[in-house]
C-alpha cells in the first residue's frame, strides 16, 4: 500500500520517476470520457497530461480496494498539493469510470 500512496503522490504532484511509461497508447473512449469530465470539473488539471490523469485516476482506485476510504483517498490527494474540489473531482470521476463497484462508500 505504500508503494501505491508514493505512486499516486507522485502523480499528483507532477512527478515522473516512481513510473515509467508504457509505450505510446492510445486512450480509450472511456479513459478519453473520464478526461474530459475531470477537466470539466477542475480546470486547474488543464495543465496535466491526460496519461497522468488516467494513471492517477486508476492508481485511486486500487488504493480504495485496499481497503482506503474515500476519505483517505481525498485526503491523500490534498496532501499532494491539490485543494479539496479538485481531490473531490479526481475520486468521483475515478469511481464512476474505473472503480464503480465502490461507489457506494462515496
Amino acid at each position: 500500500m505504500k508503494k501505491i500512496i508514493a505512486i499516486v503522490t507522485a502523480l499528483m504532484i507532477g512527478g515522473s520517476a516512481l513510473v515509467t511509461a508504457p509505450a505510446a497508447q492510445a486512450l480509450t473512449k472511456k479513459e478519453i470520457r473520464y478526461v474530459k469530465l475531470l477537466k470539466s470539473e477542475a480546470p486547474e488539471l488543464y495543465v496535466v497530461g491526460n496519461k497522468r490523469l488516467v494513471k492517477s485516476g486508476k492508481l485511486t482506485c486500487r488504493y480504495l480496494r485496499s481497503g482506503a476510504t474515500v476519505v483517505d483517498a481525498i485526503e491523500l490527494i490534498e496532501d499532494a498539493g491539490l485543494d479539496q474540489d479538485t481531490a473531490i473531482a479526481i475520486v468521483a470521476a475515478a469511481v464512476v469510470f474505473f472503480c464503480p463497484e465502490e461507489e457506494d462508500y462515496i
